[in-house]
């Protein structure tokens, strides 16, 4: 089935084996179960319905449990019994049946429908009874008032999962939704991204299929990921990579998914398992997504292994790597057209990120000692890398030289905590010498911030003045603490760059104190003089203006007709490279200012069509409108709407790109808009104030009908 699926299929085996041993037998569950010496959690496993019921029975007299997980060979005759016990289980805030339940998971489910504690429901179902199992599934779904995180397995899926995803449109209380089917891929698919749509709860989604999938659900996924808000954390992957069926998602689902990606704010992670028919085309898109999205924490690739991607997509992605800050986790499983550029882009973008934190790469058969010799290099370099896995599950094995050169970096480096290796079987002893430097490494890193606070607390807190005086030069504690690194390693302190050094002073006399009246008193008259200093120049200026020849005076302009002036939108469409333009804006600080103020009223600066838009809050209403009215054509990535008041400071990002790379611009004036301010008399003072929203932007409140103003129409400072 191929070498490089052996790594992945052994640690497999060795979870579901890690799994048994947390789970005790029937018998030992039971007598725990009934002795309410469970505590608040309980794994078990049956090996038939005889310790089916003999456990169920125990559940139903413990009144401790929370958590309760159940696995094993039983059948429906455990399952109608479990039913009859979880109508009265009150106390259970956890529950896992991952059996395979069949004619009694509708039992179950609507035994559960009434319960007002559980908050996690994890089931599997054999598929045979999908179309009375759905339904049901789906209305406990809509009615349960507390479950946060549903998992479900199934071996059907497409009743079942058109069921689900209706029942997500009325659903108010669900956090996560694991799915996993095997019939219906684009039908299921495209149900649920229809109801992302509309879901604003749902924070997590990961839909697995095991059976065959095409295109079909692209248009829906891309126009969820553009307009749902909410969902942090999305995952679209096929099943075991040594099953026959086929999961095949092309080209038009990666374009899709990239397109979405592209303009979604809201994603923290995105996981995505690349189909056996994409290729460069899918993959560039993706990447060119990443390097433009700033709000992904955590991007997967799980499998690449049978796709047509090569290293175009390779290096599109390393590129995307060095551009991106926000990712801190990558993982990566290369396809067969990958090769030492691929490595080699990777390795070279590793060196420069200084955010990533965990790094994971499955490499191909292809990818030989010259990608060893460039991730070596990163290794080095990098500081801020805390886990790295490096696998070449194929025929590939480490030769001597990869493994010294590997083994140095991982000596030099001090910021790496954990670090996975493994290769083919040819050198058996180079791989155990490799592992055996990494594990002395990684410990050691382990230890150095626990020793530099070590050093830390005696500089400051030890009763021995000598060691006290010595270590608090920094000379001199820096060259204590190196001792523990190996020659020219570089460490960073464990202190944030924000801490200041503070020179501690005991001083004599208590500190000072002062009434509260007479500090009140003082501030007013402070207060007071330097709005007399402020009045005293405001005069003084308009007198000196009066002498001026009128030429000069007719330039000035007074604050209060340019606070009346209108506000203008523009549309300005740039006709090359707009990711620059895109990467260039958003970097700015005055529009990312605005965007952060945008955003702070739930309003995004990013369109659904890919087109940027810098306003005002209280005009972003407004500029939507006139948005509808004057554009007769479709917006894109390479459109930007701003307000005229901003335009200097797209003017000022602008300037920042390489004037041969920086493209030109055409400029159009949709129509005026609101200026953002308001000059607002109170009692003898005039006060430059931002505009309110107006009163159908907002929800309403009975404050307006006792004569105050709507606290929402504020806008946020």
């Amino acid at each position: 089935f191929g070498s490089r699926f052996k790594l992945r299929i052994q640690q497999s085996l060795a979870a579901d084996r890690a799994v048994m041993a947390e789970y005790c037998d029937a018998k030992t569950a039971t007598e725990i179960l009934r002795s309410n010496s469970a505590g608040k959690s309980l794994r078990a496993w049956t090996k038939n319905d005889a310790e089916g019921l003999q456990l169920t029975r125990g559940l139903g007299a413990n009144a401790t449990l929370k958590c309760f997980s159940m696995r094993g060979d039983a059948t429906d005759i455990t399952g109608f019994a479990l039913a009859n016990v979880l109508q009265k289980k009150t106390t259970l805030q956890s529950l896992s049946l991952t059996w395979k339940l069949d004619k009694s998971l509708p039992a179950i489910v609507r035994a559960l429908q009434e319960n007002t504690s559980l908050q996690y429901l994890e089931l599997r179902h054999n598929g045979q009874n999908d179309k009375v199992s759905g339904p049901a599934i789906a209305e406990m779904l809509r009615t349960h008032k507390t479950l946060r995180h549903f998992s479900l397995t199934t071996s059907a899926g497409l009743v079942t999962g058109l069921s689900i995803a209706e029942s997500l449109k009325d659903n108010s209380t669900l956090d996560s939704l694991d799915f996993c089917f095997i019939h219906g891929g684009d039908q299921v698919c495209s149900a649920f991204a229809e109801s992302l749509q509309v879901n604003s709860k749902l924070q997590s989604l990961t839909l697995t299929c095991e059976g065959n999938m095409r295109d079909s659900a692209a248009p829906a996924l891309s126009a969820a990921l553009r307009l749902n808000t909410t969902l942090r954390c999305f995952s679209l992957l096929g099943g075991d990579p040594l099953s026959p069926v086929v999961y095949t998602p092309g080209d038009e689902t990666g374009a899709a998914l990239a397109e979405g990606l592209e303009v979604n704010t809201a994603l923290r992670s995105f996981s995505l398992t690349i189909g056996q028919d994409m290729s460069d085309v899918a993959g560039t898109k993706l990447a060119r997504a990443v390097r433009l999205n700033t709000t992904l924490e955590s991007l997967f690739f799980p499998d690449c292994g049978d796709s047509e991607i090569g290293n175009e997509t390779g290096i599109a992605l390393a590129d995307a790597l060095k551009i991106n800050s926000t990712l801190s986790r990558f993982e990566l499983l290369s396809s067969e057209f990958m090769g030492n550029p691929t490595g080699i882009a990777l390795a070279g973008a590793l060196e420069v990120n200084t955010g990533l934190k965990s790094f994971a790469i499955w490499l191909d058969r292809s990818m030989g000692s010259e990608t060893d010799a460039a991730f070596a290099a990163a290794i080095r370099s990098n500081q801020t890398l805390e886990q790295l896995s490096y696998y070449h599950p194929g025929a590939y094995s480490f030769d001597d030289i990869s493994v010294d050169a590997l083994g140095a970096a991982l000596d030099a480096n001090t910021t790496l905590k954990v670090f996975k290796c493994s290769a083919g079987q040819g050198n058996m002893e180079g791989v155990e010498k490799l592992r055996m430097m990494a594990t002395q490494a990684t410990l050691r890193n382990r230890k150095l911030p626990m020793i530099w606070w070590h050093l830390v607390e005696m500089s400051e807190k030890s009763s021995a003045c000598y060691v006290k005086e010595a270590l608090s030069q920094a000379g001199l504690f820096s060259s204590v603490f190196s001792w523990f690194l190996p020659e020219g390693a570089v460490f960073q302190s464990p202190a944030t760059e924000e801490d200041e050094v503070i020179q501690h002073i005991d001083h004599e006399e208590s500190a000072a104190r002062i009434d509260p009246e007479v500090a009140h008193s003082n501030v007013r008259m402070e207060e007071d003089e330097r709005w007399t200093e402020h009045v005293e120049n405001i005069i003084r200026q308009q007198q000196t203006q009066e002498g001026k020849p009128q030429d000069e005076t007719v330039e000035a302009v007074s604050d209060e007709q340019h606070l009346n002036e209108k506000d203008g939108l523009l549309l300005l469409t740039f006709k090359k490279h707009p990711e620059k333009v895109r990467v260039a804006l958003l970097d700015n600080g005055g529009l990312r200012a605005c965007a952060g103020r945008l955003r702070d009223q739930r309003k995004d600066c990013k369109l659904p069509t890919g087109a940027l838009i810098f306003v005002h809050p209280t005009q972003y209403r407004h500029a939507t409108q006139l948005i509808e009215k004057s554009v007769r054509h479709a917006l894109k990535g390479h459109h930007v709407l701003v307000a005229r008041s901003l335009e200097h400071c797209v003017e000022e990002a602008l300037s920042k790109i390489p004037s041969r790379h920086r493209p030109s611009h055409k400029s159009e004036t949709l129509g005026e808009l609101d200026p953002p301010w308001e000059l607002v008399e109170d009692r003898t003072f005039l006060g430059v104030m931002p505009c309110k929203f107006s009163n159908n932007e907002v929800a309403q409140s009975t404050t307006e009908a006792h004569g105050a103003v709507n606290p929402r129409r504020f806008v946020s400072p």
